[in-house]
């Protein structure tokens, strides 16, 4: 991950920094090989079914509320503050969001344009679980699967947890534009 950041000319993060400096090591990014490890990952699922992806999908659902992990999976920025706010209007003087329709938007306008940054998400999310699997563990298989249907070209909002760090992110922004006094309130 840290050679994409540096592919792109962007500082890696401050904690992966920190940590480089406290072990007092070296590291040079290398790439991934993003073709061989989807290669790699595949061969290791029976049955790699439509029915396989479908469960896996399923499963991802209800990660944001049950995994710990996924509490950061939400968009902040900018852009997905004007999209809620695009998305809300006056209604007996409070202001609110259309929350499906922002979600619809925050899809089409933010997350379809970065689908390759979700794709590399999920697929490292599949590599690092992995690394650790207990014996019966799924959340490697589906997170892989996740990145293979983004691969595949499955639009983002077909993808229920997908679906959900959306409405996350709408959320969230709302939370926060509220909190600076910036915003509205949900219907």
């Amino acid at each position: 991950k840290c050679s994409v950041s540096v592919a792109h000319g962007e500082v890696p993060n401050l904690h992966f920094l920190e940590i480089q400096e406290l072990i007092g090591m070296r590291l040079r990014p290398n790439p991934l090989d993003v073709d061989n490890l989807f290669e790699q990952l595949s061969v290791q699922i029976n049955p790699f079914t439509q029915e396989a992806i479908a469960a896996s999908l399923l499963r991802s659902k209800s990660w944001l509320k049950s995994k710990q992990f996924t509490e950061s999976w939400y968009i902040e920025s900018p852009v997905i503050d004007k999209i809620v706010n695009h998305n809300s209007s006056f209604v007996d003087g409070v202001k609110v969001c259309r929350l499906e329709d922002a979600i619809h938007d925050v899809f089409e306008e933010e997350m379809e344009l970065n689908r390759e940054k979700w794709q590399f998400h999920f697929l490292w999310v599949a590599l690092w679980v992995l690394a650790k699997a207990k014996r019966n563990e799924k959340i490697w298989l589906d997170s892989f699967l996740i990145a293979y249907s983004i691969r595949q070209g499955m639009p983002l909002h077909e993808i229920p947890v997908m679906q959900e760090i959306c409405r996350q992110t709408v959320i969230n922004s709302i939370e926060t534009m509220r909190e600076r006094k910036t915003h509205l309130n949900k219907e």
